[in-house]
């Protein structure tokens, strides 16, 4: 499941200490509302392509934001 990936990411990153840690990926999902953004918000993450517009267009013509 993304979410015990993500959570052992990210305790793996705090037992670094202060550093600044990226991690990239790619979750084919849409976030919000889903457990990945509670996790997300409680680490401090921040989008950095939020407000760049859609990152998928689906079959139907679609477009929405899935990638991250």
């Amino acid at each position: 499941m993304a979410s015990d990936l993500l959570t052992m990411t990210l305790e793996l990153a705090e037992s670094l200490g202060r550093v600044p840690v990226f991690i990239v990926g790619d979750f084919n999902l849409n976030i919000d509302g889903h457990d990945l953004a509670h996790i997300l918000n409680w680490a401090g993450w921040e989008d950095l392509l939020q407000g760049m517009g859609p990152t998928c267009k689906g079959t139907g013509g679609t477009e929405s934001k899935i990638d991250y």
